[in-house]
């Protein structure tokens, strides 16, 4: 997480999915960037953007 370092990992699947979409919001996120993988970033670009995250899809 930018600008602190700090570094956040999480599984692709719904309940990592659910955990960063909270720590995003406790850290008031700003931008929520991802990279275009396919099929894998759908479901978390999606959940964080029904979240009020914003959210950018960038190519690898």
């Amino acid at each position: 997480m930018h600008p602190e370092g700090e570094q956040f990992r999480v599984e692709n699947d719904a309940a990592g999915i659910r955990r960063l979409r909270k720590r995003c919001l406790e850290i008031q996120t700003e931008l929520v960037v991802m990279e275009a993988t396919g099929r894998y970033h759908r479901a978390a670009h999606g959940y964080l953007h029904e979240a009020g995250l914003s959210v950018a899809v960038v190519n690898p």
